[in-house]
């Protein structure tokens, strides 16, 4: 298999592009909190910090899509990839925890990479396997890459200090500027049969409109945030609580890259998964919340890292959201979805450490009880849909030939048909 890995050249170029921007975060972001910390940050400041990276985040996000119209996907993409890996390398320079702000804002204008590359995977994928791509560009190269830049991170730690770790993590996010350099301006803006000048143009109204649409990005909220609660701060609570050292810590989080692979392999082998993603997410939830049970016991080394294996299911969930979404959105709205949806991450995301922070000051453990309790009434959503699915899915009407793609390709429940079919009782 060449290096496209039957993705073709520009899904190829988007998975090594990825790859790299992953393996970038993954770098530096086990040691985040930890080096907030060592430039004085207390254990509140530092979750207010995670929580205000979201918030500048949140900001860049919301024009993104049309920005993208504006100046063109590729060009937004190489900039903001560029300027967050300035960013990313000048913390490394910090001298005080108040510095880390400005690199809190260019490191959110990089994200504004993640609807765009999204967008251009749903245009790109072949017939029949949106789910086969997201889940090997979205889950399976990030995570292998989250998996080995731990390893390298985690040496440059021992041999040096943190700072290490954040100046091999801008070298990456810049090579993945380099790469994704060469993929093409079309992608989700690219104009469809039947599209004229006054229907191509998309727009948030336009995307929520989309009942699906909708209630998936408030599922997606919901479950980024109640699984977020446990696993900000969980550095924090190996150092202080089970003793681990830095370094160990650095090189633990590999084997959440590793629960992650298997999950992605997992769902790309698996047809049911590949035709039922939502209950890939149900099963995602509940070992997540397992591993949040695993780390009240840090003493025991094999216990953390079944953990962290659990916990790569957190991310393997999210690209499982993306594959439903690009399923079903018009070819006009792609980055207008795809942008919501990167914003449903970011509130749940940003609301998470302010929570978790306020929990671990009244006890280390609390952040992870919570989360593993909310996952429950996730996993029971989830379940209640697919149940609804396989007892009325059956007898739904094909949707028209102008709707995004046909009901059968969908694993939604009633409430999630299109919305000329929907009815008040069907939604949530």
């Amino acid at each position: 298999m060449n290096w496209q890995l039957g993705l073709g050249r520009e899904n190829g170029l988007v998975f090594w592009g990825l790859f790299l921007i992953e393996g970038s975060f993954g770098a530096f972001f086990p040691i985040w909190p930890l080096y907030m910390e060592e430039l004085g940050a207390p254990i509140a400041v530092v979750g207010m910090l995670l929580a205000l990276g979201g918030v500048f985040r949140l900001c860049v996000l919301l024009p993104t899509a049309r920005l993208a119209q504006l100046i063109g996907s590729r060009r937004l993409l190489l900039i903001s990839r560029v300027i967050s890996s300035v960013a990313i390398g000048g913390a490394a320079f910090a001298p005080g925890w108040e510095w880390l702000i400005p690199v809190l804002v260019g490191s959110a204008l990089g994200s504004m990479a993640f609807p765009i590359l999204l967008a251009h995977i749903s245009a790109n994928a072949r017939d029949g396997e949106s789910v086969r791509a997201f889940s090997i560009i979205v889950t399976i190269g990030p995570s292998i890459a989250m998996l080995v830049a731990p390893l390298i991170s985690s040496g440059l730690i021992a041999i040096f200090d943190l700072r290490a770790s954040l100046l091999f993590a801008a070298t990456l996010s810049l090579l993945s500027a380099l790469v994704l350099s060469g993929i093409s301006e079309r992608g989700a803006l690219e104009e469809q049969a039947g599209e004229t000048s006054a229907t191509r143009e998309g727009s948030y109204a336009s995307a929520l409109r989309n009942v699906p649409v909708r209630n998936l990005l408030l599922l997606k909220l919901f479950t980024v945030f109640a699984l977020g609660i446990g696993s900000q701060l969980v550095p924090n609570y190996l150092r202080e609580v089970g003793g681990y050292p830095d370094s160990q810590i650095s090189l633990l989080s590999a084997f959440s890259a590793l629960g992650t692979i298997g999950f992605g392999a997992l769902v790309v082998r698996n047809q049911r998964f590949g035709a039922t993603p939502l209950l890939g997410v149900a099963l995602a939830v509940f070992v997540v919340s397992g591993a949040y049970v695993l780390y009240l016991f840090p003493s025991i080394v094999a216990l953390v890292v079944v953990a962290y294996l659990l916990r790569g299911g957190f991310f393997a969930s999210i690209s499982l959201f993306s594959a439903v979404l690009g399923e079903f959105t018009a070819a006009k709205d792609r980055e207008y979805v795809f942008t919501l949806s990167e914003v449903a991450i970011v509130i749940g995301m940003s609301i998470a450490p302010l929570i978790a922070g306020l929990l671990y000051d009244v006890e280390p453990s609390l952040p992870l009880i919570v989360s593993a309790c909310a996952g429950a009434p996730v996993i029971m959503l989830l379940l209640r849909m697919s149940r609804y699915r396989r007892q009325e899915l059956a007898g739904a009407v094909a949707a028209p030939a102008d709707e995004a793609v046909a009901i059968d390709r969908i694993d939604l429940e009633p409430a999630f048909v299109p919305e000329q079919q929907a009815s008040e009782e069907h939604t949530p």
